[in-house]
């Protein structure tokens, strides 16, 4: 018996692959080329109509874009925020940990570990943020519950309080 590995895939030819990138080459100049003169054909309602979709769908696409950026840029923030706090904190840890039996170094690192591990939940619909939220399909529970396409604490009904500061 051999023990060495096969090779299970077939080698590839280097012509086959190339033929295969001109045939893909091919095909998208023959699918450009039916789309201009599809384009050349349609009437001007026809044009317009395309072009409104397309602007609409580059709203949207820019609206969730701005949305995740604003998320992450809030994200970003809290995070350098507790990270100054922690570089605060670093200068009395020193201190404090010299004055500490080994039993209480151990607990009070499994004590900052685990609060590291901590992070915020944000619900998309009503934006309450918490370590302790339960998400479901993106919604907090308060807001999954609603039945109605409108939710109470939504931005659709005016009662998204933006972002607070504490």
């Amino acid at each position: 018996m051999n023990n060495q590995p096969q090779n299970i895939l077939p080698s590839i030819p280097l012509m086959e692959v190339t033929e295969s990138n001109e045939y893909l080459t091919r095909r998208r100049e023959k699918s450009k080329q039916l789309m201009r003169e599809k384009r050349a054909m349609e009437s001007d309602e026809q044009r317009d109509k395309r072009n409104s979709k397309n602007a609409l769908n580059m709203r949207r696409k820019r609206a969730l874009k701005t949305s995740d950026e604003n998320l992450n840029r809030r994200q970003n923030d809290s995070a350098q925020k507790r990270k100054r706090r922690l570089g605060q904190c670093v200068e009395l840890e020193s201190i404090t940990t010299e004055l500490l039996s080994a039993f209480d170094r151990k607990l009070l690192r499994n004590f900052r570990t685990t609060m590291n591990k901590l992070s915020n939940k944000l619900c998309n619909v009503c934006n309450e943020q918490f370590p302790s939220i339960e998400l479901v399909q993106g919604e907090c529970r308060r807001c999954n519950r609603e039945k109605s396409t409108l939710k109470k604490f939504s931005a659709e009904n005016n009662m998204d309080p933006g972002m607070l500061n504490y």
